[in-house]
């Protein structure tokens, strides 16, 4: 009698994990990245970004002026979640130099991860996802740079705040950019504007949010982009190695050592894996 031939099964997907997040976050110099909390969120489908230029420009006890950049990140699979995700509040501080003046720009990111975040969907649409934010980030810039000039004394009263909002599900993509109305350093919570937000900009505040988004986009993102890269090369090789026991049901008495050459000659291609998520900035 033949013994029945086994049913091939498709090799599990790997999930990325709060471990996976606490590692990027790490490598990529934030502070906090141990400190995750688990609480509970009504999450849609999709991940979704925003990012929040241009906050009051204040001076910290050196006397250096710091911008903060606001980053809220939810990282959710293609089904709505409801229940409990984690979440990390982290923080980092990185020195600018916007024409002559030098700055810290403080970055505040909170992150949330929902679930079922798949590898194998970030290899896919990561490099895409990349650069629609990128693309974002340049036409923000470019409005940026268009805005008419005003007074430098303008700027500590109602600076405006370039925001970027972005949502992804798959292969779609969406997103705007635009002003918001600020409110003065000290006054508390921002207030509803009454009108529409002033379209002038003072000189030293259009130099330092447009030096915050080439750091983002030129530094930040390029970044954590090479992590995920390592990170999701590491998980698939794992995953593909066979265990010795494996290997040893595989090897057949009347094999050539031509055969057996032959099927340690084709490696993971690290190398392949990081073209095909494509994340690295076009030069």
């Amino acid at each position: 009698m033949l013994a029945p031939s086994p049913i091939p099964q498709a090799a599990p997907k790997r999930e990325l994990s709060a471990d996976h997040i606490r590692e990027l976050l790490a490598a990529s110099g934030y502070g906090n990245a141990d400190a995750a909390v688990r609480e509970r969120y009504s999450l849609p489908a999709g991940c979704g970004i925003s990012l929040q230029f241009g906050e009051p420009i204040a001076e910290n006890g050196n006397g250096v002026p710091y911008s903060t950049l606001r980053c809220n990140l939810v990282l959710n699979g293609s089904e709505a979640h409801s229940g409990h995700a984690t979440r990390w509040t982290v923080d980092k501080a990185v020195r600018i130099l916007a024409g002559g003046d030098r700055f810290s720009l403080a970055i505040e990111v909170k992150l949330v991860l929902g679930s079922r975040v798949f590898l194998d969907d970030i290899l896919t649409y990561g490099g895409d996802a990349f650069r629609h934010l990128r693309l974002l980030i340049a036409d923000a810039r470019a409005t940026l740079s268009a805005m008419p000039g005003a007074d430098e004394a303008a700027d500590s009263v109602d600076g405006p705040a370039l925001r970027i909002e972005a949502r992804y599900i798959g292969d779609l993509a969406a997103g705007r950019s635009g002003f918001v109305g600020g409110h003065a350093a000290g006054d508390g919570p921002p207030r509803a504007p009454a009108a529409p937000p002033r379209r002038r900009i003072a000189s030293r505040e259009r130099r330092m949010i447009g030096a915050a988004c080439d750091c983002v986009s030129d530094e930040l993102l390029p970044g954590l982009a090479r992590s995920m890269r390592k990170l999701i090369a590491r998980e698939t090789a794992s995953m593909r190695r066979p265990a010795p026991c494996e290997i040893e049901s595989k090897r057949h008495p009347a094999s050539t050592s031509h055969a057996t050459s032959a099927a340690h000659a084709q490696p993971f291609d690290v190398a392949e894996l990081a073209e095909t998520l494509s994340c690295e900035p076009p030069p």
